[in-house]
């Protein structure tokens, strides 16, 4: 596998829960011979106290056991670009995985309100 870019189109989140949820902007692909990840992306908040990062998925079937990780560990909660530091590792977990997807993951970062929010954004994978 060379290294390849996948676009993440605009997306928007909408969530009242101060538990992170996973919004998928990528179909499933092969997870074999991904290593590592990075992504440039673009956050537009629509409504007050909204945390997103840019994550990914794995799973052995498209409606099996998913397994969510963020590729930053930071969440992000102001309109901005934001540009990648360094490549997630992302080899322990894809290891024995046959698919993964790229997209959000939001949450409210408190209280009961609703919160919104509009992002996309480029996933770059570099192989094993």
């Amino acid at each position: 596998m060379t290294p390849q870019s996948i676009n993440a189109p605009w997306a928007t989140g909408l969530t009242d829960s101060t538990t992170a949820i996973f919004i998928p902007a990528t179909g499933w692909m092969s997870a074999s011979q991904i290593k590592f990840v990075r992504v440039v992306w673009e956050l537009i908040v629509l409504l007050a106290d909204l945390d997103v990062r840019p994550a990914y998925q794995v799973s052995d079937s498209a409606d099996g056991n998913l397994t969510t990780f963020p590729v930053d560990t930071a969440f992000k909660d102001s309109s901005d670009v934001y540009y990648p530091s360094q490549w997630h590792d992302a080899s322990a977990n894809v290891a024995g995985k046959q698919l993964i997807r790229f997209g959000w993951e939001i949450k409210l970062k408190a209280g009961t309100a609703i919160t919104a929010g509009r992002m996309a954004g480029k996933f770059e994978l570099k192989p094993q």
